[in-house]
């Protein structure tokens, strides 16, 4: 237990940072606004100079917009509170990067979001160019013919109509000219389903990306106390499945450092999605309509 407070208390500990002349580390990885990963495949990214192909990860700025290829898949993360995987053949614009209240456009093409609202972010807004999608807190799929949501509300606003709630389990869709709340078929909530397994493993490269970028310290640490990095990976792995309480232990701690906290956040949302992930697998979908 001793070993486990020493790998997440101290991780960044601010005293460990300044002997070793790197108190900087500990706060040069701000929240960014739009960070974009290419997972696969071609992804080009226009920042008003026309569409440059990208590789790896990226920060965007406000009206950037983002285009997958055929081939091409991406996660874009929104304050660490939005997780939108992107997937091919489909257009992104950023068309506002409010803390609070960021709005996408997206032109063509499927994503599927999972909302956390780690930082503050109130909502989230999807335009296509049928409808409008705002979600406050759940995981869903937005494509040109609609919204499909697997668990929690999105209020959808139709071109002309009002707003709908759409719950978890339900769709609202455009089918043969009209709109259609109905629910999910078992081919779509099983993608879902799939997507939302995906959002965890987007949430644990978030992590890593993280300890990776205070990687100085970590080094110290790992020497000073004794830890490996599969120590480490062991620990959060028992975070991770709940096991372990992230937030318990960071109360503990006597020093509580933007990156450790960003770290105890992201892992806590990482326990709670892969609870939710287990239950909705578990339920029947008659259970859920």
């Amino acid at each position: 237990m001793k070993k486990i407070w020493i790998i997440l208390g101290i991780i960044a500990i601010l005293l460990i940072a300044t002997i070793v002349g790197a108190y900087s580390v500990l706060f040069r990885d701000p929240v960014g606004a739009a960070t974009l990963t290419v997972k696969s495949g071609t992804v080009s990214v226009n920042s008003g100079n026309g569409f440059k192909p990208i590789s790896g990860t990226v920060q965007l700025n406000k009206n950037d917009i983002i285009q997958t290829g055929a081939d091409g898949n991406a996660v874009l993360i929104l304050f660490d509170s939005a997780i939108t995987q992107i997937e091919p053949n489909t257009q992104i614009n950023l068309a506002s990067l409010v803390t609070t209240a960021p709005k996408l456009k997206q032109d063509a093409g499927s994503t599927f979001t999972k909302f956390t609202g780690l930082n503050g972010m109130n909502t989230l807004e999807i335009q296509t160019p049928n409808a409008v999608a705002t979600v406050r807190g759940t995981a869903y799929s937005v494509k040109m013919d609609g919204v499909r949501v697997l668990e929690g509300h999105v209020g959808v606003r139709p071109n002309g109509h009002d707003e709908q709630n759409i719950s978890g389990g339900f769709a609202l869709v455009l089918e043969n000219g009209n709109w259609t709340n109905r629910n999910l078929t078992a081919e779509e909530r099983a993608s879902l389903l799939a997507q939302l397994q995906q959002s965890i493993d987007d949430l644990k490269t978030i992590r890593q990306h993280i300890i990776d970028h205070n990687a100085a310290v970590m080094n110290v640490i790992k020497n000073q106390f004794n830890v490996s990095d599969q120590q480490i990976a062991d620990t959060f792995s028992a975070a991770d499945a709940g096991t372990i309480d992230i937030n318990a232990m960071l109360d503990q701690s006597p020093i509580k450092t933007p990156v450790v906290i960003r770290i105890a956040q992201i892992t806590t949302q990482i326990k709670l999605t892969t609870q939710q992930y287990t239950a909705l697998s578990n339920v029947n979908v008659s259970q859920q309509q």
